[in-house]
């Protein structure tokens, strides 16, 4: 008899890019990429309940989700087969019911959905329902992103997202450094981006090196003077909005501002809450007219 735990409750963290570029493409059509993945404390609450090995009837798997009472942006959620976080449990020969309490917002950029399949990949882990490498290999299955929330620090993300390497942090950054995500309600399609990425001809960058293995504040700031999402340019031709708001944050003091993945949200790092803060108000005044929302994060623990 199993001595796992049949009920589990858990954090799924949300992501951004400090920096995204495209570096190549590879036969089966999926892009390559360098970036710095950062996880934040913003995140979805998950519970699966009833929890048991079900090698036979893996279709046993019921999902109730809906938007949190705080969600700052709630659409339409994906639901049964179509929500990542079922396809995790299934997949993993579980049977459960699993409750999903969304903030992370749909088409963000945030890695909302693969952070709830990859969340929940960890957890089973944690609790021994299933092996490491079992995790890891249905986390490569489930999407590019999800591979990073299987262990959710800041890292140095290369391949097509499944090559992930660990960045220690100075424990001043972990205590001063903050996030300030615009959520535009205009969600942006990876897809549509990538189209116009294709569709232009876009050059590949050149792959970064010499990464640092270590951040003090001295040398993020060093780093994020180069860094750049490739996709930005192709992101605005299909939401102008998002130049706009990015435009707003270089315009508070700001360390480094852009978007985050293939956004639609937009988000500029500061070297202490307050300013973050401060930041936040300014910019949900000069962009009322678009009807985004500000929050403040930091990084997730």
């Amino acid at each position: 008899m199993s001595t796992c735990p049949e009920t589990l409750s858990f954090k799924a963290p949300a992501k951004l890019n400090l920096g995204l570029r495209i570096t190549g493409r590879r036969p089966d059509g999926y892009h390559e990429l360098s970036s710095l993945f950062w996880p934040l404390d913003v995140y979805d609450d998950i519970a699966l309940t009833g929890v048991h090995h079900n090698e036979q009837l893996v279709e046993d798997v019921k999902l109730n989700a809906d938007w949190a009472e705080d969600a700052p942006i709630p659409s339409d959620l994906p639901r049964g087969n179509e929500n990542l976080v079922t396809r995790a449990v299934r997949y993993s020969g579980i049977a459960a019911d699993i409750a999903l309490s969304k903030r992370i917002p749909i088409g963000g950029g945030l890695g909302g959905g693969s952070s709830d399949a990859g969340s929940t990949l960890r957890a089973l882990v944690q609790a021994g329902w299933i092996p490491s490498m079992r995790a890891y290999d249905l986390a490569i299955e489930l999407g590019a992103d999800v591979p990073f929330f299987l262990n959710p620090r800041p890292s140095w993300i290369t391949g097509i997202g499944e090559r992930q390497k660990p960045i220690g942090l100075a424990p001043e950054l972990l205590d001063k450094l903050s996030f300030v995500l615009v959520l535009i309600p205009t969600p942006c399609s990876t897809g549509e981006v990538f189209k116009k990425y294709k569709e232009q001809n876009a050059r590949f960058s050149v792959p970064e090196d010499n990464v640092p293995d270590f951040f003090t504040e001295e040398t993020l700031k060093k780093f994020l003077l180069t860094a750049a999402n490739d996709l930005t340019p192709y992101a605005e031709q299909i939401c102008p909005d998002i130049g706009t708001v990015i435009d707003a944050l270089w315009q508070t003091p700001a360390l480094y501002a852009d978007m985050s993945g293939s956004g639609s949200t937009c988000f500029a790092v500061y070297p202490s809450r307050s300013m973050a803060i401060e930041a936040a108000q300014v910019i949900e005044e000069k962009c009322r007219s678009i009807r985004c929302k500000s929050l403040v994060a930091r990084t997730f623990r």
